[in-house]
């Protein structure tokens, strides 16, 4: 971990990698830094902003953004509000992976419903190759890491075939999924 020079809008981009690798730099500005926000620099060279936190006998990690999709204020203010809700008890870490595990068992539910639904209207082969094509042409669905865009575009998605299966049953009022 190195301290060195203080974090700004210019040396964030300017920074380089240690002679053995990866480096990170604290924000280690007396006025605006954020303690426990720092900028990871990877030898490929990749720049990401991290909060590092201890938990019990721990020194633990979590990405907070990229630079370039996150300004230097903008990852401040995020850095902030985790570590305040780790010190309520959060566990970033814990919360990504939750999310993970949602976002694949919403989709995997849905795909389920709806060749359930078209199973009795569709020859085996077609039904196979349904099944195919959304493990296949679908697999960012499938994939457990999601922007904000892809977890509405499922949402969208999933309320869509919803309605479409609704409206295979004949029901008069359509209840989307939440």
């Amino acid at each position: 971990m190195t301290k060195g020079p203080k974090l700004t809008a210019e040396s964030i981009r300017t920074l380089s990698a240690g002679p053995k690798g990866d480096a990170l730099y604290s924000d280690s500005d007396s006025k605006q830094g954020v303690p426990g926000l720092y900028l990871r620099v990877r030898s490929a060279g990749s720049r990401t902003f991290v909060i590092q936190w201890s938990q019990g006998d721990f020194q633990r990690r979590s990405t907070i953004g990229k630079v370039g999709v996150l300004s230097l204020d903008e990852a401040r203010r995020k850095a902030r509000k985790l570590l305040v809700g780790i010190d309520e008890g959060a566990d970033p870490i814990a919360a990504k992976a939750r999310a993970k595990v949602s976002d694949k068992l919403r989709f995997e539910a849905v795909a389920k419903d709806y060749l359930e639904a078209r199973e009795s209207d569709m020859k085996a082969s077609s039904l196979d190759q349904c099944k195919r094509h959304l493990q296949l042409y679908f697999k960012p669905f499938n994939r457990s890491t999601y922007a904000a865009e892809k977890r509405a575009a499922l949402d969208l998605w999933g309320n869509h075939v919803a309605l479409i299966l609704a409206r295979a049953e004949g029901a008069n009022v359509v209840q989307l999924r939440a």
